[in-house]
């Protein structure tokens, strides 16, 4: 109903601007009448005028609130397809180019939608009316304003061709630049410590030098057809004046239908330039729409799989047979070669081996992050990828070694996507016994706080690890608890205390707990998967 509205407001406006013309055409014809002409001739004035503003601000208010509507939609379904992407999503797009997706590309379509869209419509209709009447009062003069038209088209065609190329190149490297900008800021810590600011620096300089060197081209070549479009249309229109003055002395057009005749054909000029720029700004568009689509695309094979159809398992045991796996970005280094192991349900197993065993890729794998190269992963005899993925994760308990930490309350990183009640006095004891107490009162009172920054930035490691831990442990609906280093940051008290609440959580459940600290916590484990070439578990 919106688009009928606003197509019915461009109509209003273009009614407006053509009768406009009318109106000047009878100007001589009044100057000597009665006073009455004058008052009618200003009241169908002040009428059109009304009609042009009124149309104008309904087709803004109505374009502007679509392209919102248009912009709203497209963030939502970017954010719940970022949600559906696998872990090797995060390798192929940076955080800075996915959030240049909604803070450039979004906006770009949704400026397409409330100004570009509204106003081409209008140009085009204004033209094609405007272009009518001239042809109906002046044949010989359209003919030679046609001309002028084509050749300035033509004169500014090639130009155009190189602003938008330049534009791609300077919308490349300035998401370039942002990359690196991120890069330096994430690994601010190293950058420091190793003393890489002049390299930095360096790689951003030389960034800068190539993105201000094209810039100047562009610029050449923007103020180039500006000029170009001046110049030209100075041109035709003392050409134009010229002829019509002749077509006047000879007596073939009166003064009136001359005036006329000036005022559309400034609106068939100014309709021409905002038209010639369209081509250039649906080529925008569709680069926009294709980044985004990038992100979108239902086929991509950065998707999740199905979901799977398996709601219900006979139990959790856990069998890896024959499994082989390489990362999608190093597909010819295998992280493991025909690796087979089970895990009962119910039994507590510590997993541990070198840097790069794959002690982490298991638990991508039994997370469904990523799919084996070869083989078979089973729970309760049924092949991992055709278990639901909801039905999955609800029966999971996970402390990632990342130490995902939201910049919201202690409390409410705690108790996230946990959907049982917990009570206070459970809360309360398990956050003393991490000793997540002080943190608590330090940012705000008892349970309630303020948030913990961005990522947990105003936290320690070892408390980001505490809140992630408390997390897990509280997922009580869970059939089996995974812990990837997730107590590396703390001290030996902490880490016991943690060990302790883990295995309550974890009783009559299965455990799985990828460890460094084998020695110290060996005895907590029914016992220990080694990924590790040796099979010595001493030397670990």
């Amino acid at each position: 109903m919106s688009f009928i509205w606003v197509f019915l407001a461009i109509i209003g406006i273009t009614v407006a601007i053509l009768l406009f013309g009318k109106i000047i055409n009878t100007l001589p014809l009044i100057i000597n009448t009665s006073f009455t002409k004058w008052i009618v001739t200003a009241f169908e004035f002040v009428a059109l005028f009304l009609l042009f503003v009124v149309s104008s601000w309904v087709r803004s208010f109505l374009m502007n609130n679509i392209a919102a509507s248009v912009g709203g939609d497209i963030v939502s379904d970017l954010y719940k397809s970022v949600l559906m992407k696998k872990k090797f999503f995060f390798h192929h797009f940076s955080k800075p180019t996915i959030m240049t997706r909604v803070t450039e590309d979004v906006p770009a379509v949704s400026r397409f939608v409330s100004s570009t869209l509204s106003y081409s419509i209008r140009n085009f209709i204004t033209f094609a009316g405007a272009l009518f009447l001239l042809i109906e009062m002046a044949p010989k003069l359209i003919l030679v304003m046609i001309a002028i038209i084509i050749v300035i088209t033509l004169v500014l065609r090639p130009i155009i061709k190189k602003i938008t190329v330049f534009r791609a190149i300077l919308n490349h490297q300035d998401n370039r630049l942002i990359s690196h900008l991120q890069e330096v800021i994430d690994l601010w810590p190293a950058v420091k410590i190793f003393q890489g600011e002049e390299v930095e620096m360096a790689i951003k300089d030389k960034m800068l030098s190539q993105s201000k060197k094209h810039a100047r081209r562009f610029n050449i070549y923007r103020s180039l057809l500006v000029s170009a479009i001046i110049s030209l249309s100075m041109i035709g229109l003392m050409l134009i004046v010229v002829l019509g003055a002749m077509e006047v002395q000879y007596g073939h057009m009166d003064i009136g239908t001359l005036m006329s005749f000036f005022f559309y054909t400034i609106i068939v000029a100014t309709s021409v330039i905002a038209l010639s720029d369209l081509g250039n700004e649906i080529q925008n568009l569709q680069n926009s729409l294709g980044r985004i689509y990038e992100i979108m695309d239902p086929n991509s094979n950065l998707n999740f799989a199905e979901l799977g159809t398996i709601k219900t398992l006979p139990s959790y045991d856990i069998v890896f047979q024959n499994v082989s796996f390489s990362y999608p970005e190093t597909p010819d280094f295998m992280v493991f070669k025909q690796l087979s192991f089970d895990i009962k349900e119910g039994e507590h197993v510590a997993v541990v081996g070198y840097s790069g065993a794959g002690k982490t890729t298991i638990i991508d794998l039994l997370l469904k992050f990523y799919s084996p190269n070869s083989g078979l992963i089973t729970v309760g005899g049924q092949d991992l990828q055709d278990i639901n993925v909801e039905f999955w994760y609800n029966k999971l308990s996970v402390a990632y070694q990342e130490n995902s930490v939201f910049n919201r309350t202690v409390k409410d990183n705690i108790l996230y996507g946990n959907k049982d009640e917990v009570e206070e006095k459970d809360l309360r004891r398990l956050v003393n016994t991490l000793s997540l107490g002080n943190l608590m009162n330090r940012t705000g009172s008892a349970v309630e706080s303020n948030g913990v920054g961005a990522e947990g930035s105003d936290v320690s490691a070892g408390e980001r690890q505490r809140i992630v831990n408390a997390r897990s442990i509280l997922r009580s609906n869970a059939q089996i608890f995974i812990y990837d280093e997730s107590l590396s940051s703390l001290d030996y008290q902490n880490r016991k205390s943690a060990m302790m609440e883990i295995k309550k959580a974890a009783k009559g459940k299965t455990l799985i707990f990828i460890t460094h600290y084998i020695v110290e916590f060996k005895k907590y484990f029914d016992r220990v998967i080694n990924l590790s070439e040796s099979s010595d578990e001493s030397s670990l």
